[in-house]
């Protein structure tokens, strides 16, 4: 998954959205078992 945030947004709210995307996969019993890797790249 690729995810695109764009530079004007503050670096707290990157993370916030970050670790929501997580806890949304973690909640859902079926996607446990998936990992979620983040690598951060400035493009």
């Amino acid at each position: 998954m690729l995810i695109k945030i764009p530079q004007t947004q503050s670096l707290g709210k990157t993370k916030e959205a970050i670790a929501k995307i997580n806890s949304s996969f973690e909640a859902v019993k079926d996607f446990r078992a998936v990992r979620v890797i983040i690598n951060v790249d400035n493009y």
